[in-house]
């Protein structure tokens, strides 16, 4: 038997159906989604910056700063993130400029949240030890 191949008339009509979700209500649970996992990462930067500095000075490692510069560093980009993904929720284009503006702000929070990623498979890649110094008494 020979499959039949819909004619141009119902290709038409497929393609010009609208999506279950429209577009802001996905934008807005991407942007929901981001800032949760944002702020779970936030968090964990925290602890780690938490029991880093509480290493006391005679059992640090020679990753010691670097570790820290680079939580900070992370921690930073996580709140400019945080703050680009809130504009970008309360952001509504409608016009052009608007959507210029929303584009590059989508284009800036991808790039930060890379930018985090890569920060933090250092940290993880380094890790916090804690070493103990042998001292005789």
């Amino acid at each position: 038997m020979a499959q039949t191949q819909p004619s141009d008339v119902e290709a038409e009509i497929r393609t010009d159906k609208k999506p279950f979700v429209p577009s802001k209500a996905y934008a807005t649970r991407k942007t929901i989604a981001q800032g949760a996992l944002d702020l779970a990462l936030l968090m964990a930067n925290a602890s780690q910056l938490k029991a880093l500095v509480d290493i006391p000075a005679n059992h640090r490692n020679d990753f010691y700063v670097g570790l820290l510069v680079l939580i900070g560093l992370s921690i930073a980009l996580q709140l400019a993130a945080g703050i680009i993904l809130l504009v970008l929720g309360m952001t509504n284009p409608k016009d052009e400029e608007g959507h210029k503006r929303t584009e590059c702000l989508n284009n800036s929070s991808v790039s930060i949240i890379l930018l985090i990623t890569v920060v933090n498979i250092f940290i993880s890649a380094i890790g916090i030890s804690y070493v103990e110094n042998e001292s005789t008494p």
